[in-house]
């Protein structure tokens, strides 16, 4: 319809002029240039590194300690089952000897 404007141009159907400088939200003169730092900022601080090195170690010698204690229980449970097992006889009864049977039966 004539007289109304589609999202993203103005009312002659151009698209608005972007500006890549941002001169909208600092003005004319643009956004301000950064301060070049005196010296490089390395990859990594050392500092930050040993710290994560230490944290790895220390979760390292927990996981290990926890795989210890858990083969500790399951030698444990595993001997305990084995005796069960082994005893477990004892709760049933043998079954009663089969009756004599006379060779007609064969």
């Amino acid at each position: 319809m004539a007289g109304e404007t589609e999202r993203g141009t103005d009312r002659e159907g151009k698209a608005p002029k972007q500006s890549r400088s941002n001169s909208t939200f600092w003005g004319d003169e643009g956004a301000p240039k950064p301060v070049p730092s005196r010296a490089p900022t390395p990859a990594y601080l050392p500092h930050y590194y040993e710290m994560l090195m230490k944290r790895f170690d220390q979760l390292e010698s927990l996981l290990e300690t926890h795989i210890q204690q858990q083969q500790e229980q399951h030698d444990a449970d595993m001997t305990w089952f084995s005796d069960q097992f082994a005893s477990i006889h004892r709760y049933f009864q043998p079954p009663p000897p089969p009756p004599d049977q006379g060779p007609s039966y064969n």
